[in-house]
């Protein structure tokens, strides 16, 4: 996860590979959403599973925790889909400098 967040920062300039490293990173940010909401939904209760539901204050320290996690990393997502410089740009180092 930490490799592909860390991707984000310098997107290659290869469209496929560019794509690639888009497409892991929302994926990462669905399963760890998806975890949030399951952990949310057996502390308050809502979703019944054998065993006894996360009651205390590390339990919704956690889910704060996830929840951030979460929040960061689509904004991160976004802000490399925002922030790409095109082919040209790329190739031209020059023309980076006076973004």
């Amino acid at each position: 996860m930490i490799a592909i967040i860390a991707a984000l920062l310098r997107l290659p300039v290869n469209r496929i590979a560019r794509r690639l490293i888009l497409g892991v990173s929302w994926a990462g940010a669905a399963f760890v959403t998806a975890g949030v909401i399951g952990f949310a939904g057996r502390a308050t209760g809502l979703i019944v599973e054998p065993g006894k539901p996360p009651q205390s204050w590390a339990a919704w320290v956690s889910l704060a925790v996830g929840a951030i996690w979460v929040v960061a990393w689509v904004s991160a997502t976004i802000g490399a889909i925002r922030n790409r410089p095109s082919a040209v740009a790329a190739s031209r180092p020059d023309q980076l400098s006076a973004r």
